[in-house]
């Protein structure tokens, strides 16, 4: 199944702390940006059940080209990769979390993937996944 969210990718912001009380609380700073990605698969993936074996995920990550480029740098790297930060593995947090029993049980499932960033005119991550059998032979 294929899945996709518009707009820019966004990378896994570290985890913040406060202090109320004299005790140290930890909060989720993307809360919002988690919950919209999960809405939007979760209405993409509909009443499929979720994801409990091992999976294959195949993921792009559309990254949007920086407007202060000109019009022909832009066009030149629009399909190309980026090997600029955030780091892929940032982005991929960040959609395994949201993901996380909307799509599967849990994303410790995911046991092989294919990840890549490439710079486009129209920012989006692009998905599928697939089951997989696990054979050590």
């Amino acid at each position: 199944m294929k899945y996709i969210i518009p707009g820019k990718p966004l990378p896994s912001a570290r985890p913040r702390f406060s202090t109320h009380g004299g005790y140290v609380h930890t909060y989720d700073s993307q809360k919002k940006e988690k919950d919209a990605i999960s809405l939007l698969l979760k209405e993409q993936h509909g009443n499929l059940p979720l994801y409990s074996c091992p999976l294959f995920l195949d993921i792009s990550f559309f990254v949007e080209i920086p407007a202060s480029y000109s019009h022909k740098k832009r066009l030149a790297m629009h399909n190309t990769y980026c090997s600029k930060r955030p780091d892929f593995d940032n982005y991929l947090k960040l959609i395994c979390d949201a993901a996380n029993q909307i799509l599967w049980v849990d994303d410790a499932l995911i046991v092989k993937a294919l990840t890549q960033k490439i710079y486009s005119l129209e920012p989006m991550t692009v998905f599928s996944l697939e089951p997989i059998k696990i054979s050590l032979d």
